[in-house]
């Protein structure tokens, strides 16, 4: 009984949090900071995510009506603020030069959060090319990336079907690691500083 009533105080508390979200969305479908700020592509990023990672432990009707709502919005603003960077990077290039991403977590983090939804929300033809070139990109350049950075790539390109790049990610972060009893598996290198990470 009282498993009952906490699966049905988990659901009303769900919803709640739900509809306060839900309240907070903008109309462009974008997500602010703070209440009276201006939307942000970043925060949008990372709640849709976030709402993508429940999509996929909680096989709910509810809980996917919920998220529907939000998403129907928040992921053509995702889709169009990267469309914006894609052609205001590929605007001047030529055959001869190869497209450089400044800032490949952001990119990375848009198609790793894009690739909960491919199935409702599939992606437009330009959004196609864009995808594919950024893809090859990180094929090519996944050495150069952080730690972090790294492990976002084989994710996302695990999920765009490139396996092989995602494998080869992944073992070269293994030849990378330490392991020890107190800390775990670990990382350190040198990029702009030396700095360690932990995985959890």
């Amino acid at each position: 009984l009282a498993l009952l009533f906490d699966l049905e105080k988990m659901k009303t508390s769900q919803d709640a949090a739900f509809q306060k979200l839900k309240q907070k969305q903008k109309s462009c479908g974008g997500f602010a900071w703070f209440d009276g700020s201006n939307e942000s592509e970043y925060i949008t990023r990372h709640i849709l995510a976030g709402l993508g990672h429940l999509s996929k432990l909680s096989k709910n009707e509810n809980t996917d009506s919920k998220i529907k709502e939000i998403a129907k919005t928040g992921i053509p603003y995702l889709d169009q603020k990267f469309l914006e960077y894609y052609r205001q990077r590929t605007k001047e290039l030529k055959a001869t030069k190869t497209l450089i991403w400044p800032n490949p977590y952001s990119d990375l983090h848009y198609l790793y959060t894009r690739s909960f939804y491919l199935d409702k929300y599939p992606l437009s033809n330009t959004l196609k090319k864009a995808t594919k070139l950024y893809l090859e990109t990180a094929k090519k350049d996944w050495l150069n990336y952080s730690i972090y950075e790294k492990g976002l790539a084989s994710l996302t390109l695990n999920r765009f079907g490139e396996k092989a790049t995602a494998k080869k990610i992944i073992e070269s972060l293994k030849e990378t690691a330490s392991n020890n009893e107190d800390w775990g598996m670990y990382w350190i290198a040198n990029k702009s500083g030396w700095y360690w990470y932990q995985a959890p």
